[in-house]
């Protein structure tokens, strides 16, 4: 019994004084994703950007590289951002982005290899 009373004194205590916590997160995407399915359809040597654009969508970005390939990225970004208090007026959060990137690459519009990699980056406040 005296703990829950002195539990209660210091939530009354907290709050009478400004003092807050909240745990929140939210979560935002952009661009395309590229579902397996889509992506077991695609043959090195036969898949051609014709293709590729019907399927999956414009690519994000096209270059061409100095050995005469050309790439096609398609890309997707997830923004989660996660709340973990306020107290005192000071809120402390931390917003982690990861992005997907899908590249092909292409000679004379054929597919000749195509790969997949993550770039995650933390920021913390």
């Amino acid at each position: 019994m005296r703990k829950i009373l002195m539990m209660n004194l210091l939530v009354l205590l907290g709050a009478s004084t400004g003092c807050l916590m909240d745990i929140s997160s939210s979560s935002t995407v952009s661009g395309r994703s590229l579902p397996n399915e889509e992506m077991d359809q695609v043959m090195e040597g036969q898949t051609t950007r014709a293709w590729l654009v019907e399927h999956l969508g414009e690519p994000c970005e096209t270059r061409t590289l100095d050995n005469g390939l050309t790439e096609l990225v398609y890309r997707q970004e997830l923004v989660l951002r996660e709340n973990f208090g306020v107290i005192f007026l000071i809120n402390a959060h931390k917003t982690t982005t990861t992005t997907q990137e899908t590249i092909f690459q292409l000679k004379d519009d054929v597919v000749i290899h195509f790969f997949r990699r993550a770039v995650i980056q933390n920021c913390e406040a």
